[in-house]
């Protein structure tokens, strides 16, 4: 293997390790995933009839999060063993950030769009006009403290 090759699976595997993380934050399970560069293994001779060649990939885990894991296979229907359980989890968390980050401009339009009707609904008749309009923006736009954590806006600088 070329030290480029090298260079880029340790890459793959920091980012695989970093979603994995990712996703057992998102699914509230403690944990302490984390990547360190072990020292290179010995070559081990495949056996021809094995498993076809692919990637390993290796993470250590806590108790909790090995313990959190196994209760998420246990709760499947497929009762997948540990390897495919965390396997299944990678691919639900790949997916899921794939969906998160396909929201169109047509879809937010309509959503905020939904959104000022419902505030139109629920406004204080007794407001003025000007006051209603100054307290549906403030709604729209969220909370000052929030506006820089929203993903789906660019940044302003």
């Amino acid at each position: 293997m070329h030290h480029g090759d090298l260079t880029r699976c340790r890459r793959l595997l920091k980012s695989q390790v970093a979603l994995l993380a990712a996703i057992l934050d998102s699914i509230g399970v403690r944990h302490n995933v984390s990547y360190k560069i072990m020292k290179k293994a010995k070559a081990v001779k495949q056996k021809a009839n094995g498993r076809p060649s692919s990637s390993l990939m290796g993470f250590r885990a806590d108790p909790m999060t090995l313990a959190a894991i196994a209760k998420w296979a246990r709760n499947q229907p497929d009762k997948p063993t540990l390897s495919q359980a965390i396997r299944q989890l990678v691919e639900l968390g790949l997916s899921v950030m794939a969906r998160s980050k396909q929201t169109s401009r047509a879809r937010a339009s309509e959503a905020n769009a939904m959104a000022a009707d419902q505030l139109d609904r629920l406004a204080d008749p007794s407001a003025t006009a000007e006051e209603q309009a100054t307290r549906k923006g403030r709604l729209l736009r969220g909370p000052e403290e929030f506006r820089e954590l929203r993903v789906d806006r660019p940044k302003r600088t």
